[in-house]
């Protein structure tokens, strides 16, 4: 069971101004998108997010990143950015976790 862990975006680091407002256009995106109903643009901002997080992410275990964000459900790639945005800085996939 793969554990996804972020770093977040370091705000001191040279390029970090640039990656936040790439997120933040990424949002905006998904909301004009949402409001115009296109699907082509919201996939398009999606993907924007996808490249921020790949940028910041790595696997426990040596699964491919791609494969592991592509098991993430959507909860999990909502946490995964708000990590990058300065979050918590490791977070799990909750199906790595043993059940209750």
């Amino acid at each position: 069971m793969t554990k996804i862990t972020v770093t977040p975006i370091d705000p001191t680091a040279r390029g970090s101004y640039r990656e936040r407002r790439e997120v933040l256009r990424a949002y905006a995106n998904i909301r004009a998108a949402g409001k115009t109903g296109d699907i082509d643009a919201l996939l398009a901002a999606y993907d924007a997010l996808e490249v921020v997080v790949l940028k910041h992410a790595q696997t426990d275990d040596g699964t491919a990143l791609a494969e592991a964000i592509e098991a993430a459900s959507a909860e999990e790639f909502d946490a995964l950015i708000a990590a990058v945005l300065g979050g918590e800085e490791t977070v799990p996939n909750p199906t790595s976790a043993p059940s209750p």
